[in-house]
């Protein structure tokens, strides 16, 4: 997949034949809404186009033109070919280095895939959100399941990459139904993976929901514990989770924005703070010469420290309270790479380091 910067044009609702019930994208983008006028629409798309090649070009980094919020392949046919023929002329010329966009899976037709294999697409990201059909339904999405799967084989077959976005939290969804989604999120294989836990945003069905107690978002600590187990599995499995919560830019940190759920600027942060505190307790409790009193030395990549220890040292006071130990210490190791570490466990009967081995 490639891995380079990304230009993103933002479609707000744009292509959309109904309003999902959690959405309002013109507060998660903090873009203006488009005008209802159909001539309006084409000349703003073509100009941050423009705007966004001229960016490129300035500051000589390659990346994919991208095109998120809305619905893109269900935009007007004459409107997509026109986007798609202006991103295609920037891709020719080296400004870009290709072309991505989200999009519902029930949008990725046979029809819209014969057109777009004429232009420069590399990569497709599909608002999967959850792949219960229970969930899917309470949540009106309007597919199921296997509108999924049968967005996934087209893409394949068209040989783009492809990403799923998905939203712990939804109308219906659980634990158990979550675990299922990542389950079978793993079986599909796409090449990366998003985590949206559901934020109550102000103008959506969602927020009536909320307001007549009707709905229920995840706690704070329920999507960071939902969203480090999905981590893990899929880090496990090699699939890149790119993102973990919605960026904080200033539309949702203003005051009003989000009405309830789980938000927080440094989101994916704590999600990864805690996955090494799950990774690195196991390795504790399951080690048999393990006592109160024990010294704990760990190496993890260089790059990983602060996540480990966690803000304000957390996850060592965690250890430190909840095994007993009566000391961690946190180093750093060039040589280790994510999810990698090194651990000796040293106990006053057992002075000398025990067990020390690499896990990834």
């Amino acid at each position: 997949m490639n891995r380079n910067r990304i230009y993103p044009v933002f479609l707000p609702h744009l292509g959309c034949t109904f309003r999902c019930v959690y959405c309002n994208q013109n507060v998660t983008s903090g873009t203006a809404p488009f005008s209802r006028d159909p001539s309006r629409v084409l000349p703003r798309i073509l100009e941050d186009i423009e705007e966004l090649s001229r960016s490129a070009v300035a500051c000589r980094k390659p990346g994919q033109i991208a095109f998120y919020g809305g619905t893109f392949t269900a935009l007007p046919t004459e409107i997509l070919e026109e986007v798609l023929d202006a991103a295609a002329f920037h891709v020719r010329r080296g400004t870009f280095t290709g072309i991505r966009f989200s999009t519902r899976p029930d949008a990725v037709t046979r029809t819209v895939c014969s057109l777009l294999k004429s232009f420069p697409v590399q990569t497709v990201e599909l608002g999967v959100q959850s792949l219960s059909d229970e969930v899917l339904r309470e949540s009106r999405r309007g597919y199921g399941a296997d509108a999924v799967l049968d967005a996934l084989q087209r893409v394949r077959s068209s040989r783009w990459d492809v990403g799923f976005q998905l939203m712990p939290g939804l109308p219906g969804d659980s634990p158990d139904r979550f675990l299922g989604t990542v389950t079978d999120t793993l079986a599909m294989k796409p090449d990366f993976v998003r985590l949206y836990p559901v934020l109550v945003l102000p103008g959506t069905t969602l927020a009536g929901w909320y307001e007549a107690g009707r709905y229920r978002p995840l706690s704070f600590e329920e999507a960071i514990r939902w969203c480090a187990r999905a981590y893990d599995r899929f880090h496990g499995a090699g699939i890149r989770v790119v993102r973990m919560g919605l960026h904080a830019g200033p539309e949702l940190t203003n005051p009003g924005s989000v009405l309830a759920g789980p938000f927080h600027p440094s989101f994916g942060y704590l999600v990864r703070v805690r996955w090494w505190r799950n990774r690195i307790d196991e390795a504790i409790r399951t080690r048999p010469a393990f006592g109160k009193g024990a010294r704990l030395i760990l190496w993890v990549g260089e790059r990983f420290v602060s996540e480990v220890l966690g803000p304000d040292r957390s996850n060592v006071s965690y250890w430190l309270e909840c095994r007993g130990l009566e000391n961690v210490q946190v180093q750093g190791d060039k040589n280790l790479h994510r999810g990698e570490y090194r651990i000796v466990l040293e106990s006053e009967s057992m002075p000398r380091p025990q067990g020390e081995r690499s896990f990834s």
